[in-house]
């Protein structure tokens, strides 16, 4: 921390400018004149500009004689005047006013004098900063002043108090004012007392008795706490300063500063305190300056210095020395006796030395320095600030006056936003053939416009048809060139057959038919050219001979004309040959061929072979083309993703080329439905939605996260959760699977010793995790050593460290030592009455408990309790404990009057509330018939349910099952257990028929509101069962009404 610069020869008081606009300006009041001479005692009033953010060199802007020294100097923007005015308390005892710009300006340096004190020189003075031209003075006759500057002409001035005066006694050494209350102030004093003035009510306030053998040499208001100030101490023997709180005692300090016990810092000689000054940029730092030459900035929160400012002249610790050890026995070293924080600069101080030095320094660097620096200083903390998130939203906040967070959508890819808005409205309407002619319009790529073709005519009833006309060939206009074609070549052709006959031949052929060879008579006909005569013939000679008549005819004359080849294929029904001997240059031409001749069951499987002769030739373009005919999506997709890699720009994805690609993918989709989206397309798909939700587009993102990657699970649970209603719509309103990985780490617990049955036993045993419950491995014996009952085990609550316990086979937890069960008496015959017999003393309390809340319930008379009593403690004990979890049925088992305050009286005693302890049913012959409980475990294999049950079960299971990774506190991970326990009973129950039809339409009608994040319904309906059916059901409505309470409290 560097300083940063000074001003030389001169012992003075210094006080900061109050106007941010002139933050560098400081004025300075001269302690002395500088001069030899006996008879001087004038001072000077000098005004100078650091130039912090220029050359900081300190620069002299105005000056001017006064006729006595100055003892306090304080700088008020009151007063009317352009820049303020400078008051200054001088030693002769007078008040005194300056003009700042007349000062600086030279044309109004007259001093306007406000008030004298009498004994002595003007000690302490200040502004109010409620009100700048309120001025409070003290003098060292122990004189207080309060002066109304509001007419400078005619200033007012009136004591603190209406009492009669009573004068400090060692002179009043500061005054400070109220940072909060306008008309409070402190004064402090050299006998050690600092008195508290209520100016509105005209009497001291308090008196704080701060020091016993020593003054308070200065003191300082909290900047914020308006009931917290500092003190600090002029005795010698102990340099400490106490942090005082009047909310609490006005006759101890409730903090001690002390620099001389702290080891962190240079230890030198122990002195008192001259000045202190609590930072205004940061309440938690402050500023003293110490008789033993020492400036320490302290941190209020560990209350311990974190720096001291160094000093130039203990550089050289020999110098030091032997300054103290000089013949005259003066110290000569540069001690300092008051230092001031900048009021605007943040960071900056002000120190004054006795060598006559102002120094300027700079504590911007102070986090990073200082063994005991645990915190960043307010000033390096921006009070603006940035943070991006999830969909292109940014938090912004900032300003000093400012203090709203304001919410943005950030567009970063305007382009792909207009594309993708452009793209959903176009294809909302479902009208695909014409999105599609429209993007052939627009195009002006030859092979967009192609794909873009073929991808209209897929949708085309008509498509064979339409496909011949696109690849250019046209019924109507052949029909009619080979109409022409005909008429000029019927005569050539029946002249040139007649010449090539023969009579010889004519009588071969005649006399082979005679005889019925009609094998011979086209082999003639063969020899002597007469084709068309040997077909004709081998027509009428059966199936073979025009089988071989037709290979023969081909052979001869596809050489010759190779249209024959096209003819041979459409003659044969063989068009796999064809795609496999065809020129590929006239691929077109194949493709027509098979769109005409190509039966239906075969058209994709050729023009799949077609486009992988393509293919592997390199014409990915036409190969692409043939594989969309064949309404291939994987094959077809290949090429569309070559040209979006191909369209990387440094190693990223040109998102329009993408979005170009999504396009082509997502309408292709639609002409066949059945179609599957190949791994490699769901990346691409998956970055696209990833790029979509950036920008804010939330709906149209969760249309196309598909594929299985850790990333697209992640935004697809982001999606689903924070992208709203029409998101989970397009995930179907289904929970997508949670993106992270659960791993059980599982909880050590460390039970307590302690006394149970009059034996001092320390167990520690850990805890295993079982369906996110606490549960025990020890077994019924280990209890037994630990005094509890079969079935009951002793935890810890990991917040408060205390002792409960878990009933394992019930779920039920008591904070109290369970008891073992009383033995059960005798039972009660059929024809005994049927009243309870009770233990002595509790009849009237049990009569009592029935008439006032169970008047209604004659089955509670049924069962008999033994218990122990309970005392107010405890009862006191677990109402804390159930008012910290939130939760009634953490302990109502076993402490009735729980469940009376929180309305579960399903898991509570049905005895009144003044019956305490944990009961023990003994259940009367009556009741013996009644069914079994049903278990909390549950095999979904085992069950059989129908399609309606199926679709409960799973709405329930999914809840229980998602929220289960999101509970994290032991309390949450026991209730979500008891859910999962409650929602497999429901569906046992289901699946046995136990249930009635208005009951599960209910609970389906529940979980579709769960489904919908719509918990308000779904509490209603459980309050609903919870009225109507708690008797048959209260098994499995206790966890439901657990699984809606997390679900909203982890969704909401």
């Amino acid at each position: 921390m560097p300083k940063v610069t000074s001003i030389q020869d001169r012992s003075a008081v210094v006080v900061w400018s109050p106007f941010k606009d002139h933050c560098d300006i400081v004025a300075l009041g001269a302690k002395d004149s500088g001069g030899i001479g006996f008879d001087d005692y004038g001072g000077e009033l000098e005004l100078y500009d650091f130039d912090i953010a220029g050359t900081q060199e300190p620069t002299l802007l105005g000056k001017v004689k006064t006729s006595s020294r100055f003892a306090s100097i304080d700088w008020s923007p009151g007063g009317g005047l352009e820049l303020g005015m400078i008051v200054g308390g001088m030693s002769d005892g007078s008040v005194q006013l300056w003009n700042v710009a007349g000062v600086i300006r030279g044309d109004d340096t007259e001093a306007k004098l406000i008030s004298n004190h009498d004994g002595g020189a003007v000690t302490a003075i200040s502004f109010s900063p409620h009100d700048s031209n309120l001025l409070a003075s003290g003098s060292a006759g122990g004189q207080v002043l309060i002066s109304s500057l509001e007419d400078l002409s005619k200033p007012n001035v009136f004591p603190p108090s209406s009492m009669p005066e009573k004068r400090s006694i060692g002179g009043v050494t500061q005054i400070a004012w109220n940072t909060q209350v306008a008309h409070i102030l402190a004064s402090s004093s050299g006998s050690g007392i600092v008195t508290v003035w209520d100016l509105k009510q005209k009497k001291p306030w308090c008196e704080l008795r701060c020091e016993s053998n020593g003054g308070v040499s200065d003191i300082a208001w909290h900047p914020t706490e308006g009931l917290q100030l500092i003190t600090a101490s002029a005795e010698d023997s102990n340099n400490l300063m106490k942090l005082w709180d009047l909310r609490t005692s006005t006759t101890i300090a409730f903090a001690t500063l002390s620099a001389s016990s702290d080891t962190t810092v240079r230890a030198t000689g122990v002195g008192g305190i001259f000045s202190c000054d609590w930072c205004p940029h940061d309440s938690a730092l402050l500023l003293s300056c110490g008789k033993d030459n020492r400036i320490i900035v302290w941190d209020l929160y560990s209350t311990s210095p974190i720096y001291e400012v160094p000093n130039e002249s203990l550089a050289n610790e020999e110098i030091a020395m032997n300054s103290k050890n000089n013949m005259l026995g003066v110290d000569f070293q540069e001690k300092r006796y008051s230092a001031k924080w900048s009021p605007h600069r943040r960071g900056l101080v002000t120190t004054c030395s006795f060598d006559r030095k102002v120094e300027l320094h700079s504590l911007i660097g102070l986090s990073n320095k200082g063994p005991n620096s645990i915190r960043t200083p307010q000033w390096l903390r921006g009070n603006t600030g940035v943070s991006f998130g999830f969909g292109g939203r940014l938090l912004s906040f900032g300003g000093e006056k400012n203090r709203t967070i304001e919410i943005s959508s950030v567009v970063e890819n305007a382009p792909l936003v207009m594309a993708s808005q452009t793209f959903e409205n176009e294809i909302s309407s479902g009208d695909y053939q014409a999105f599609c002619q429209k993007k052939a319009i627009e195009t002006t790529n030859d092979y967009e416009m192609q794909v873009w073709g073929f991808m209209q005519i897929i949708f085309e009833s008509n498509a064979r048809q339409l496909l011949l006309e696109f690849l250019g060939f046209n019924p109507e206009e052949i029909s009619r060139r080979a109409s022409e074609l005909n008429e000029n070549q019927n005569g050539s052709n029946r002249r040139q057959n007649l010449d090539s006959s023969s009579q010889e031949i004519e009588s071969v052929i005649t006399e082979a038919l005679l005889v019925g060879n009609f094998d011979a008579a086209v082999d003639c006909c063969f020899k002597s050219g007469n084709l068309a005569d040997a077909l004709i013939l081998a027509s009428c000679g059966g199936a073979e001979l025009w089988a071989k008549a037709q290979v023969k005819f081909f052979e001869r004359e596809t050489s010759k004309r190779p249209y024959l080849s096209l003819v041979g294929a459409i003659v044969k029904g063989n068009l796999a040959e064809l795609v496999d001997s065809s020129d590929l240059s006239q691929w077109r031409q194949t493709l027509a061929v098979l769109s005409t001749y190509g039966r239906s069951e075969e058209f994709s499987f050729l023009c799949s072979e077609l486009g992988k002769r393509l293919e592997d030739s390199n014409d990915l373009e036409s190969a692409s083309l043939c594989f969309m005919c064949s309404v291939n999506l994987e094959s077809s997709s290949r090429y569309w993703k070559k040209l979006v890699e191909e369209s990387k720009d440094g190693g990223s994805i040109d998102l329009l080329s993408l979005h170009t690609f999504v396009e082509k993918v997502t309408v292709f989709c639609q002409a066949d439905n059945q179609a599957q989206i190949p791994d490699d397309v769901s990346e691409l798909f998956g970055i696209y939605a990833k790029n979509l939700a950036d920008q804010g587009l939330f709906s149209a993102a969760a249309k196309y996260c598909r594929g299985d990657s850790k990333s697209v699970i992640e935004l697809k649970s982001r999606l689903f959760y924070g992208g709203g209603a029409e998101c989970q719509a397009a995930f179907g309103n289904t929970n997508p699977a949670y993106p992270f990985q659960i791993v059980n780490v599982g909880v050590s617990v460390q039970a307590k010793g302690g006394s149970v049955q009059n034996k001092q036993t320390e167990i520690s045993k850990e805890q295993p995790r079982r369906n996110n419950n606490f549960t025990t491995a020890s077994s019924s014996s280990q209890n037994q050593v630990n005094g509890l009952p079969a079935g009951w085990h002793e935890l810890h609550d990991p917040n408060s460290g205390k002792a409960y316990y878990y009933n394992e086979s019930t779920g039920e937890t008591t904070w109290d030592i369970p008891q073992p069960p009383a033995p059960a008496p005798a039972a009660v015959g059929m024809n005994q009455p049927s009243s309870i017999q009770t233990p002595t003393g509790y009849q009237d309390q049990q009569n009592n408990s029935f008439q006032h809340s169970h008047s209604s319930q004659p089955d509670a008379r049924e069962q008999h309790y033994q218990a122990k009593p309970t005392t107010i403690s405890q009862i006191a004990t677990a109402r804390k404990t159930v008012s910290k979890y939130g939760d009634g049925f953490v302990s109502s088992a076993s402490h009735p009057e729980l469940a009376q305050q929180y309305g579960n009286i399903g898991t509570s005693n049905p005895y009144a509330s003044s019956r305490p302890g944990t009961a023990a049913a003994v259940v009367s012959p009556m009741r013996k018939n009644r069914s079994a409980p049903i278990s909390g475990t549950f095999d979904l294999g085992a069950i059989e349910l129908s399609d309606e049950q199926k679709a409960i079960s799973t709405g329930l299971l999914g809840f229980v099952d998602n929220l289960e990774g999101l509970c994290i506190s032991p309390t949450e991970k026991k209730q979500i257990s008891e859910a999962r326990k409650g929602v497999n009973i429901f569906i046992k129950k289901m699946g046995r028929g136990l249930m009635t039809s208005d009951t599960t339409k209910e609970v389906e009608n529940m979980v579709a509101a769960l489904s919908r994040r719509d918990f308000a319904s779904a509490n209603s309906i459980q309050t609903t069962l919870v009225n109507s059916d708690w008797k048959d059901n209260k098994d499995w409505l206790r966890g439901t009404k657990l699984l809606i309470q997390l679900a909203r409290k982890k969704y909401c």
